[in-house]
């Protein structure tokens, strides 16, 4: 075959890059999944909410607040935490050795708004504190938006592995092309001349393009899995730690590593049976 001879230097570079390119754009990939993922968790988080309530406030006072919560508009679930489990949540915060039998621990309400809902939490939080002095809402909206905010930044620089990662591909493969084809041109003249078609030639190095390509985004993605795998789904931004089993369990991932290889292996006979037209061309 043509360019057999002269085609393996060029080969083994070829694959190197490739390997490489196709592990920038698989991380970029995967990383713009577990970001939209990350982006839906937060949404449901938006409307959770929680008031606690000094232990110092009396029945009277708990019960009111609870019904003044109950006929906000937009507030779709009201509930008091049982003390049992409002002891559970701060035995992390407090340690394992805490004794929290007899200490005055605040009463803590969970709400639950409507997404869609606008809420006016400068009046609620006036009328909560006129109810109950010292009681403290909190929200997920500052938070939220800060996220949001480091979310729409990080899908840029994934968005650029991914892209720069693929398109750096076909630079790679044409120069891999053209370097065998200025190595074999005296034997690309002669078929040529014996009546082979630009076709011809170019089928079985573009088929080879692509079955290097192939190969080394398929490394590549292998390797991102790896990294993915070894950072954890935390390293991403605030998604809790997977086991490693669970991880790798996850079957879009790979199908996202498998396009991304069939892709490297596309973008390289592609781009090494445009440079080979090119060049043939230009030949008698």
């Amino acid at each position: 075959m043509i360019g057999d001879a002269r085609f393996g230097a060029s080969s083994r570079l070829l694959f190197m890059a490739v390997a490489l390119m196709a592990y920038v754009a698989a991380l970029g990939a995967v990383g713009l999944r577990v970001i939209d993922q990350s982006d839906t968790r937060w949404q449901r988080a938006a409307g959770a909410m929680t008031l606690e309530v000094p232990a110092s406030a009396s029945p009277a006072r708990l019960k009111t607040a609870l019904a003044l919560l109950r006929q906000t508009s937009g507030i779709a679930a009201v509930r008091l935490l049982p003390a049992a489990e409002t002891a559970r949540l701060l035995q992390p915060w407090l340690g394992p050795a805490a004794q929290l039998d007899g200490l005055p621990l605040p009463r803590l309400i969970d709400l639950h708004a409507d997404p869609d809902a606008a809420i006016d939490f400068t009046t609620l939080r006036e009328h909560l504190a006129a109810v109950v002095p010292q009681a403290r809402l909190a929200t997920n909206g500052q938070w939220l938006g800060a996220m949001r905010s480091a979310a729409r930044r990080l899908r840029i620089v994934l968005g650029t592995c991914l892209a720069a990662g693929l398109a750096a591909i076909a630079p790679a493969a044409v120069f891999a092309a053209g370097s065998a084809a200025n190595a074999d041109r005296a034997l690309l003249e002669a078929a040529h001349r014996l009546g082979a078609t630009d076709r011809d030639l170019i089928r079985p190095l573009a088929l080879r393009a692509f079955r290097i390509g192939l190969a080394g985004g398929a490394l590549g993605a292998l390797v991102a899995a790896a990294t993915l795998a070894a950072l954890g789904p935390a390293a991403v931004l605030t998604q809790p730690a997977l086991p490693l089993g669970e991880a790798l369990a996850d079957w879009p991932n790979w199908a996202i590593l498998a396009a991304v290889a069939l892709a490297a292996g596309l973008i390289a006979a592609a781009a090494t049976a445009a440079g080979l037209w090119r060049r043939l061309l230009r030949m008698p």
